[in-house]
């Protein structure tokens, strides 16, 4: 965390909202250095097997907002699995983008019952799950945990990433 902070990178943490209790010193943390949360359900369990997913979502984006004292903007649902039904609920929650489509590389619009959502690229070749899911072989692993993922260079000027929104037709 402290790598992240002291360059000065905006960064996010989706966190299920449970752990705002149940891991009450990270999330503090996690707040104190300025991050943005985003929701990702109550607990690790995909919305598309919740009875009733719509208040999973609320509850979720209702104790994330006490603890951060703002809106929740963003979703990615756990395991990125949810219903068809999902985008509509993300949206009625006041929630403005998800993650869990992979529709693009860039983000786009999605159309909901409640108006539009942006779609959020989520790249899962920048997250562990699928080496967690591969063999294991010495050279090959290391390699992929040392240089291609968590090595951060020195501190520099802050840049920060330009993603346009447009409208697709």
């Amino acid at each position: 965390m402290s790598a992240i902070t002291e360059r000065g990178i905006a960064a996010s943490a989706f966190m299920s909202a449970q752990c705002a209790d149940v891991y009450a010193s990270a999330a503090e943390a996690i707040l104190k250095a300025g991050w943005e949360f985003v929701g990702h359900g109550w607990i690790q369990k995909s919305l598309q097997f919740e009875e009733d997913e719509a208040a999973v979502i609320a509850n979720s984006a209702d104790r994330l907002e006490r603890l951060t004292g703002k809106k929740l903007r963003g979703w990615l649902g756990p395991g990125a699995g949810e219903s068809f039904d999902t985008p509509d609920l993300i949206k009625a929650a006041g929630i403005d983008w998800l993650a869990d489509w992979f529709l693009d590389d860039l983000p786009c619009w999605m159309r909901t019952k409640h108006g539009p959502l942006i779609a959020m690229p989520y790249l899962s070749s920048a997250e562990h799950t699928e080496e967690c899911l591969s063999d294991h072989d010495g050279p090959r692993h290391l390699d992929f945990w040392t240089t291609r993922r968590y090595r951060l260079p020195a501190p520099a000027p802050p840049r920060l990433p330009i993603w346009p929104i447009a409208k697709r037709n």
